[in-house]
């Protein structure tokens, strides 16, 4: 604790970022500007905070006056989020200072703790403005503000106030998401010009990005094309994905939405509803859904971020369990240099080694036993909506499975063969009965996992 106090307190004299406002644009505040240069990894800022908590109580009060000697954001007028504030402090014995700090909690703090559970406000970093291309990341827990986009002298300090998937949202849903949670309408430079999260695949391989709200343009061969049909089959697979959403569907409904939607996003891999899809319900299949996610992570947003780390390491965990240990090898290794450069380790090793993994770690991966039962042959994974009607069809399937071979056949082949018997005739029959047993086994199989699947039923 004590070398972390001194690393801050040099931060401080260093003034590695200064706190200004801007005459031309007084709509900002308050903001950072960066006094020095940065590049990705490097710590912008460490320090404590002012208060820190995981639900209201009373003894938050007792911050008032450090909160208002940091003269930190609250909105002026009667808002709606000042209203709603206003309401639930209306019971308390100290309303007034309690409607202060419940604001600045709102505008200013930054999630921690398990799963962002806690707010936690500080006095400096809460000064850093939103952008949907931040160039910085602030770790609650830790206190620090890091880069993870090179920033020069002078450029100002952002982070974002969505989290990594909500930045790979449309542009209207981002803005409707801020103007209802802080309160104001986002004019960063991803919002004020063309939507990169709309990307619609082109025959040349690139992808296509709204020019306005007929057409559309392919940023590799610059091609303009209309979009009409393109745009009501979007607006069709969002609304499925919404009904799915909603929790109000039995779980097969909610199944063909999920289908309806992937329609859509099989034709249009770098979409942002082919984001959603994967990292919501990793859907179709979990392994290619993390991929997806990884893939339009890199993509879009292209900088280190948490939800990186933790769908390559799950990804990592299932290529591994597939038996693809050289994959996940790779997958792991990409996590590491991540987690390496938010968390300020000194080697990927280091990470690595915290996190109980080794460079090289051979997995041995069990065969699973081709009993005949068409669900031996198929990998473990979690239970998904996918899983769960390929089983429940399952049963139906084996109930009209028709055996192979009967029971006296079976003892036939199995009976040992006179010494007498004449080579050259006898086996010549048995290997065209084993050739066409071979020929009819793929057949069955294939018809049951076409039964299995649910998007083919009519």
């Amino acid at each position: 604790q004590s070398t972390r106090d001194a690393a801050c307190a040099l931060l401080a004299l260093l003034m590695a970022v200064a706190v200004v406002s801007d005459a031309e644009r007084p709509h900002l505040g308050k903001f950072l500007r960066a006094s020095n240069a940065f590049k990705p990894g490097d710590l912008v800022l460490c320090e404590e905070p002012v208060l820190r908590l995981r639900r209201w109580n009373p003894e938050a009060l007792s911050a008032a006056s450090r909160l208002r000697e940091a003269q930190l954001f609250v909105p002026e007028g009667d808002s709606a989020a000042v209203r709603r504030l206003r309401q639930a402090t209306a019971s308390e014995a100290d309303p007034e200072t309690s409607l202060f700090v419940r604001s600045v909690v709102h505008f200013n703090s930054f999630g921690a703790g398990p799963s962002g559970r806690d707010q936690v406000v500080f006095p400096t970093l809460a000064r850093a403005n939103h952008s949907c291309l931040p160039n910085c990341l602030v770790d609650g827990d830790a206190g620090t503000l890091r880069a993870v986009r090179p920033i020069s002298v002078g450029e100002e300090v952002t982070v974002s106030y969505l989290d990594d998937a909500g930045l790979l949202m449309d542009i209207s849903s981002r803005q409707k998401e801020l103007q209802e949670r802080y309160e104001f309408r986002c004019q960063c430079q991803r919002c004020t010009s063309v939507d990169d999260t709309r990307r619609f695949s082109c025959p040349c391989g690139g992808d296509r990005l709204p020019l306005d709200k007929s057409r559309l343009r392919c940023l590799a061969c610059k091609e303009t094309m209309e979009a009409a049909e393109l745009f009501e089959a979007e607006e069709k697979a969002a609304k499925s994905l919404q009904a799915a959403r909603s929790g109000d569907l039995e779980e097969e409904d909610e199944g063909h939405e999920l289908m309806k939607c992937h329609r859509f996003t099989s034709k249009h891999p770098h979409h942002q509803l082919t984001f959603a899809l994967a990292n919501e319900f990793a859907f179709p299949d979990p392994e290619a859904s993390h991929q997806a996610v990884l893939t339009i992570l890199d993509l879009i947003l292209d900088m280190p971020c948490q939800l990186t780390i933790e769908t390559g390491r799950e990804l990592a965990r299932r290529l591994r369990s597939s038996g693809k240990e050289e994959s996940a090898g790779d997958v792991l290794l990409k996590a590491a240099s991540v987690t390496m450069l938010l968390d300020g380790k000194q080697s990927i090793e280091e990470v690595l080694e915290d996190w109980g993994e080794a460079k090289t770690r051979p997995v041995k991966v069990p065969k699973p036993a081709k009993t005949g039962d068409m669900e031996s042959l198929l990998a473990e994974e979690e239970t998904t909506w996918l899983q769960r009607q390929r089983k429940a069809a399952s049963s139906t399937v084996k109930a009209k499975k028709v055996p192979l071979a009967t029971s006296s056949n079976q003892d036939k082949q199995t009976q040992p063969q006179p010494p007498d018997a004449q080579p050259g005739k006898e086996p010549q029959k048995k290997i065209g009965l084993a050739t066409c047993t071979m020929l009819m086994v793929p057949v069955a199989l294939l018809s049951m996992v076409l039964l299995r699947r649910p998007w083919a039923k009519t």
